[in-house]
């Protein structure tokens, strides 16, 4: 409990009074926190945070699928509640998790929340790359499943999580891509942009 002692001295040097005052917390306000976690579009941003990395709202706005003002009204919240901090560099403003507590705090809430089904992936990956999308799901891991991360040298989305990896690897292994000997890109095959076209419609213009 954090105590503030006030002394005030009399003319002739003595001691004249002294003021006691103690603030005094009281619990925890659990759901202030909890509130900020448990809208949909923050917890998007969060999550993009949770690698560590340091983002621009403009990069926030499209991995949570917001408006930039949406956004901004977003991360004020989050700001204003300790989860997040911004720094400037040059004109621009980058947003990241405010310590390893908040991190901490996403990890262990991303053990305990519901996966949310997905029903917009054909069966192309069970069907045509082996990958078992129920095997996956169904399996423990603190590992997001499925979500979208912006590759740096692009400047795109890419799919990233437990499905992403499991998708690259099947792809390796049926030879659409390659690894390059450039670095860490891939090289498409030509078998691999056969099928990319036969199954998902996907020219390689």
């Amino acid at each position: 409990m954090p105590t503030h002692i006030t002394a005030s001295s009399s003319p002739g040097g003595g001691l004249a009074a002294m003021t006691v005052q103690a603030t005094i917390r009281g619990e925890v306000d659990m759901a202030a926190a909890a509130t900020l976690f448990a809208d949909p579009a923050r917890a998007r941003i969060l999550l993009a945070l949770a690698d560590g990395r340091s983002l621009a709202a403009s990069v926030l706005a499209a991995e949570a699928g917001l408006s930039a003002s949406a956004t901004s009204a977003h991360l004020a919240k989050l700001r204003e509640g300790g989860l997040i901090t911004m720094e400037r560099s040059g004109r621009h403003r980058y947003h990241r998790l405010a310590g390893e507590q908040v991190a901490t705090a996403i990890e262990a809430l991303a053990v305990l929340a519901p996966a949310q089904p997905i029903r917009s992936l054909r069966q192309h990956t069970r069907t045509t790359l082996g990958v078992d999308l129920a095997a996956l799901t169904a399996a423990p891991s603190s590992r997001s499943l499925l979500r979208f991360c912006l590759d740096w040298s692009e400047q795109r989305h890419h799919l990233a999580g437990r499905l992403g990896a499991a998708v690259l690897a099947a792809m390796l292994d049926h030879r659409w891509v390659t690894r390059s000997s450039r670095g860490r890109g891939l090289d498409l095959t030509t078998a691999g942009a056969h099928q990319l076209q036969l199954h998902l419609g996907l020219g390689t213009d």
